[in-house]
């Protein structure tokens, strides 16, 4: 977007040359334009790699009750890398920012409800719980 228009790299570079300054490394992640928007990169990068992963094992291995959830992640993972990119492309336009924002949030609980349907699915196989009579 503003510090860099070009995707995947930044500006021509993987990680940036000017992403320390006189405060140095934790200051500038946490307070540096540049350092932060590489350090979304990274992390934005991570999280495509176990998305893809996830939904691999989720769609291969999965429960039939988190099957579909695993597919969704990865379409929605698509999805969010595109929008990130469309984001830096198209220089930060507010509508496109927004729906990244909001597909990951949507990205999130999807992931939460795969891991919440998946400890349960064990249980689910096994049928009902038996009812104590009193």
């Amino acid at each position: 977007g503003w510090l860099s228009s070009t995707f995947p790299d930044v500006n021509g570079r993987w990680l940036p040359t000017a992403f320390v300054g006189d405060g140095g490394l934790l200051v500038a992640l946490l307070t540096g334009p540049m350092a932060i928007h590489a350090t979304h990169r990274l992390l934005a990068w991570a999280t495509l790699v176990a998305a893809s992963l996830m939904t691999v094992v989720l769609v291969r291995d999965g429960a039939p009750q988190v099957r579909t959830l695993g597919f969704a992640i990865g379409v929605v993972t698509a999805l969010q890398v595109a929008l990130g990119a469309a984001v830096v492309v198209m220089h930060v336009p507010t509508a496109v920012a927004v729906a990244h924002q909001v597909l990951a949030l949507g990205l999130l609980c999807l992931v939460v409800a795969a891991i919440q349907r998946g400890r349960a699915a064990p249980a689910l196989e096994s049928g009902p719980p038996a009812q104590l009579n009193r």
